[in-house]
């Protein structure tokens, strides 16, 4: 007998509702925006780097949150059919792509200036996706996972 038997995989763990993966995908957004956040905080030590800080991590949260308020207002929030997740596709690359390597020029030159913002902006980054991210979660929970 071989000891190389194919093995059934073992079933996907499930808490709440969601598998138990989901859940760390959730968790990880809060937990790498606090700890980004409180180095940033920590490194403060003027006034002036508080101000970059509080501006960096409220802009910085702000740009995804109100994207998501904007996919949830013309209802692409949750793309249900191929036709509607194929435009999403296209727009991501013909828009969001480029954005993406302008703001990260932005978030560059940032760091010169104030070394502090840079975990700042990306702790706020990833707080202003924690309520797409959450809804999305939500979403699949009470209508693919049950």
């Amino acid at each position: 007998m071989s000891s190389t038997r194919s093995r059934k995989p073992p079933p996907e763990r499930k808490v709440g509702g969601a598998p138990l993966k989901e859940w760390g995908t959730v968790a990880f957004v809060l937990v790498g925006a606090a700890v980004l956040i409180g180095s940033a905080a920590f490194a403060c030590d003027t006034a002036r780097e508080w101000l970059a800080f509080g501006t960096a991590v409220v802009g910085a949260a702000l740009i995804p949150l109100v994207y998501t308020l904007k996919l949830h207002h013309e209802g692409r929030l949750y793309l249900r059919n191929e036709a509607e997740i194929e435009a999403n596709r296209s727009r991501i690359q013909r828009v969001s792509i480029p954005l993406g390597w302008t703001l990260a020029a932005v978030l560059l030159l940032i760091s010169f200036v104030f070394s502090t913002a840079v975990y700042a902006v990306m702790g706020g980054l990833l707080l202003g996706l924690f309520p797409g991210i959450l809804a999305n979660f939500l979403r699949l929970r009470r209508e693919v996972w049950r």
